[in-house]
């Protein structure tokens, strides 16, 4: 006789099946992601994003390095989350590890701010004080600031650091001037000089 058969062995996970896990790393909660983002399982992430984003003590970082492939769906997850966590007075989110196909989505639809330290306070403040580009500019310009036009969007998509501290201190007072006048002085940004 032989014995009985147990229950089947479970499938092997898909390599593409969104993975997810939380981590703590300097004090701050890191959601660690794997596999795939899409429109197939971005819903996966939003209910994990809904339990655990409110560990976060202030700002999420999202580490991507695990991700073979995300889509706009993925990309809108990750940006809605970062606008609630604003919405709650946080600092939002920062994506880290980019790369392949990730990196790519970020930089064809402009969100290459999320990925970088450089520029992101100051893009932050520019959409709390709801200003086009070239209405901050502008502003920046005003103050005495001197990179031109296409360094400045540079600088706030994060693809590379244009402004050096004073020139950032510039354009940061620009935006404080406006959400000052807007009365949200609860996001008023920080000098780098001061």
């Amino acid at each position: 006789m032989s014995a009985p058969a147990g229950p089947p062995a479970p499938e092997p996970r898909s390599p593409a099946e969104l993975r997810i896990r939380i981590d703590e790393a300097d004090g701050a909660t890191v959601l660690v992601l794997a596999g795939e983002l899409d429109m197939t399982v971005a819903a996966k992430l939003s209910d994990a994003l809904t339990t655990e984003c409110s560990l976060a003590e202030d700002r999420l970082v999202v580490d991507v390095s695990g991700l073979a492939f995300m889509d706009l769906a993925g990309l809108r997850r990750l940006l809605g989350l970062h606008s609630r966590l604003l919405g709650e007075g946080r600092a939002g989110i920062i994506v880290r590890g980019a790369s392949g196909t990730v990196l790519r989505i970020c930089e064809i639809t402009g969100s290459t701010w999320l990925l970088s330290d450089s520029g992101r306070d100051l893009e932050i403040g520019r959409r709390y004080a709801d200003m086009s580009l070239t209405d901050m500019f502008v502003a920046y310009f005003a103050l005495g600031g001197t990179a031109d036009f296409a360094g400045m969007v540079a600088h706030l998509r994060g693809s590379e650091k244009v402004l050096d501290a004073h020139q950032q201190d510039v354009a940061a007072h620009a935006l404080n001037e406006r959400l000052a006048d807007m009365g949200c002085t609860e996001h008023l940004l920080s000098y780098a000089a001061g």
